[in-house]
This record gives C-alpha cells, structure tokens and sequence, in this order.
C-alpha cells in the first residue's frame, strides 16, 4: 500500500478500484498517450513559467484564456504577483500522508488555482470520475497540504477551465469550500477510499466512461 497519497489516487480509486490497481499497484503502462493528456502537459508547463503564447495555435488559444481568466480574477485578488507555480506540498489529510502539487498559489492572498484544459460543464453529477465531488476533494487536500506548510491558511479556491474561460469554486451538496460539512463529505470519501485501498476492494465500476479509460484494453482482455 501506498506510504504517501495524492488526490488523483484517491479519485482514481473512488472511480474504479481496478483501475487503481493497475496504475497504481501493478504499475501497468499504456501504450496509448492521450492528446488530451499531451496538451495538458504542454499547457502546464507553459503556465509553469508564466508563458501565455505559443505557437501551436490550438494551445495559443488555451493560454490566451488563462491569461483572459487571470485578469477576471484580479478583479477580486492582486494576483499578477506574490504567486507560486507548481508548489511541490507534503502533509496529512484524514491522518494519512499526502503529497500535493498545486498549479498556483498566492500565500499573501491565501487563495489557490488549479488550471484544467477542458471546459466547465454544468451538468455534473456529485460523485464519479471527474464530477464535482472529484474536485471538490482535490481542493480540501490542496487546502490542509498549504494550510500545513504556508503561514496563512487558504480562504479561496479556484478551478481554472481554459477551454470556456470559467472559473468554478468548490461546492458541494449545496456547502461551500472549507466550511465543516464541506471538509466532513471530503474526509468521508478520502477515508472511504483509503479503507478500501488497504482491503484491496479493487472492483471493476463498468460505466459510460470506460469507452475512455486509457486501460480499458487491459480491462477488457
């Protein structure tokens, strides 16, 4: 079992324990790189370094949004200095140890962004791969991890979509990020997971998104 956590393991599991066994317990690669995935690392890294042009134009467009995105937020924050990119964290969460590497944060500001390079959608289900639940636990690990090693506590946080220039912050069932029944569900399905990690409940969840699981031939075969 894993010394250190991080929120994608604990999502991946919470959407498909056998997916998690096999990314994270047998180390299983894929012979597929999704240009999704590829674009985000390109995106990631140029944000890294406070770059918004390119000349890929697709991703040209994606970081005209970040920038779009940064001048909306600072309508509410001083963000155009005093941040950190790519903040390497340690810490624990629900008594365990996690690691966490958060895209940006403003300590002055206590507030912290995560960049996506998808687009916001409105229909979300609470729970799920990729629902709101998933980021709404990304966030509450970020926030204990800055709260732990920064001098001010995180008050705000922010997900970045650059494809429809949104910006959503965590809610979940109605209760918003960092109130205590906010942090409760958290904690809740982040010991959920842990739990079933450590009996090695790695069932298959088969469902509409499997069509896009990088190891859906490794599922399958």
């Amino acid at each position: 079992m894993p010394k250190v956590y991080s929120a994608s393991q604990i999502n991946t599991f919470l959407s498909c324990g056998y997916k998690y066994k096999l990314q994270y317990i047998d180390k299983i690669k894929v012979d597929v790189v999704s240009p999704y995935l590829e674009r985000g690392i390109r995106i990631h890294e140029k944000l890294e370094t406070d770059t918004y042009t390119s000349d890929n134009s697709e991703d040209s467009v994606l970081l005209s949004n970040a920038m779009s995105i940064l001048l909306k937020l600072n309508d509410q924050h001083d963000i155009f200095s005093g941040h950190k990119n790519e903040l390497k964290l340690f810490g624990n969460v629900s008594g365990q140890r996690f690691i966490g590497i958060i895209d940006r944060v403003w300590p002055s500001q206590s507030v912290l962004l995560d960049w996506k390079t998808g687009s916001l959608k409105r229909n979300w289900k609470e729970g799920g791969y990729y629902g709101e639940l998933d980021y709404c636990i990304q966030s509450h690990i970020y926030k204990c991890l800055c709260d732990q090693n920064l001098v001010a506590p995180i008050h705000k946080c922010y997900f970045a979509f650059l494809g429809n220039q949104a910006l959503w912050t965590p809610a979940t069932k109605g209760f918003e990020f960092g109130s205590e029944v906010f942090e409760a569900t958290c904690n809740n399905a982040i010991n959920l997971a842990i739990d079933g990690i450590k009996s090695q409940d790695f069932h298959k969840n088969k469902n509409v998104l499997c069509e896009w699981c990088d190891y859906r031939k490794v599922c399958e075969g």
